[in-house]
């Protein structure tokens, strides 16, 4: 998932003094995670967004999601790879931030020109058990033109703001306040959750 010889400890670290941290991901191995997204598209896998399984009101968020699931006898090389990776990613974690974080969960996620998602936080009164977000972007080329940008804000203000452009992972606390701005093009990501039981 990571460029070989990726140190991980300077990540770690910018992201406890900063809330979030950029990381980078092999585009090859991207690539083939948009390629898997793209095969569960076309053959109808993906559902509209929803929480809680209540569809949302499409004034809040428009987004279609499809979930990886571990027991999937089905998954492709890419997202059983993915999925060890990112549990390798949760020790080291857990190890760093001596934090109670146990497991985590992970759906692509497409958004569709003029689709968007209005700010909010992953961590609410209802699902408190989020600790860490994460998105790693899987598109190709992206321009200014394209919209599809996440901001995160702290205490009113942007903390980050980025393109959805292909070789990054962000990662950020979930209380923190984001929104994907209105999207002009077809945009593939992975997003989820490192979380408490």
């Amino acid at each position: 998932m990571f460029p070989s010889n990726t140190n991980l400890a300077p990540y770690l670290e910018s992201l406890s003094q900063n809330q979030w941290v950029q990381l980078p991901i092999s585009i090859d191995f991207a690539l083939k995670l948009k390629y898997a997204a793209q095969r569960r598209f076309t053959t109808k896998q993906f559902r509209d967004s929803t929480i809680f399984d209540i569809k949302l009101s499409s004034q809040y968020r428009r987004d279609k999601i499809c979930w990886i699931d571990p027991s999937d006898v089905n998954l492709d090389e890419a997202e059983a790879e993915i999925l060890k990776n990112l549990d390798v990613l949760k020790e080291n974690l857990r190890l760093f931030f001596r934090a109670p974080i146990q497991t985590f969960e992970s759906h692509y996620a497409i958004y569709e020109p003029q689709d968007f998602y209005a700010k909010h936080k992953d961590i609410t009164t209802q699902n408190n058990k989020r600790l860490l977000s994460f998105v790693i972007y899987l598109n190709e080329s992206w321009n200014p033109s394209d919209g599809g940008e996440l901001i995160a804000y702290h205490d009113q203000q942007i903390l980050f703001q980025t393109n959805p452009l292909i070789g990054k992972m962000l990662l950020f606390n979930s209380d923190l306040e984001h929104e994907v701005t209105t999207c002009y093009s077809t945009r593939y990501s992975l997003t989820g959750w490192y979380r408490k039981l």
